[in-house]
């Protein structure tokens, strides 16, 4: 069986133990500088030069304890990180290899990369509407009064060109009605004179018309 630290370094691709070790220095070098802090404005203060071995030693006494107190609690979270955070569960047996293909993650990123730059496009194009829309609104605002105030005062004209059109057009329909109705009933009667005439034909007709159709039949 593998070593487990071997396998959580192989998996995460570092040393878990390496962060734990930069997490503890990073403390330590910010609680030495709270420390210099400290002593750089406690010994400015007013009445506190002549007290500067003292506010040394107060501090160097409190930064031992918080030392002491970080040892104890660093330790339990060194345990805990790396057998809580950083520990690789035990179904999971085999770390990430090189040179895997992620033709299929490529592919994926590049068509998400692709939908993000449509949907910034959109939003520019629809970002530009609403300039524009907010520049017509606005020219509507500086001159609503003035074309209500037109409106207003041309009033009566313009209703009068409207029920003078509207007579206009009323005389139209009204030709074109009557030239209608002229025109339905003149159709009739050419009709009815047509039939007059070729029934007049045809009671006309003669013995000698009916023999020479009989012998047209019989032939």
């Amino acid at each position: 069986m593998e070593n487990p630290d071997f396998v959580d370094a192989q998996f995460h691709g570092y040393e878990p133990l390496r962060i734990v070790d930069d997490v503890i220095n990073s403390f330590n070098d910010y609680s030495c500088d709270a420390a210099d802090a400290m002593q750089k404005v406690l010994t400015q203060a007013p009445g506190m030069g002549e007290h500067s071995k003292a506010v040394e030693e107060g501090l160097d006494r409190w930064q031992l304890k918080v030392q002491r107190a970080a040892d104890k609690n660093f330790d339990k979270f060194e345990l805990y990180a790396l057998n809580n955070v950083f520990r690789v569960p035990a179904e999971v047996t085999e770390a990430p290899v090189d040179g895997v293909d992620q033709s299929g993650i490529d592919a994926e990123l590049e068509e998400l990369w692709a939908q993000l730059r449509q949907e910034l496009a959109t939003k520019s194009e629809l970002q530009q509407r609403v300039a524009a829309a907010s520049r017509e609104t606005q020219r509507w605002e500086a001159h609503q009064h003035a074309v209500e105030g037109l409106c207003t005062t041309r009033r009566s004209e313009a209703l009068g060109r409207v029920l003078h059109e509207a007579r206009q057009l009323d005389e139209e329909l009204r030709r074109g009605r009557e030239q209608l109705h002229g025109s339905t009933a003149e159709g009739p009667t050419c009709v009815q004179k047509a039939l007059s005439d070729r029934r007049i034909q045809i009671s006309t007709a003669g013995v000698s018309d009916l023999k020479v159709l009989s012998s047209m039949l019989c032939t």
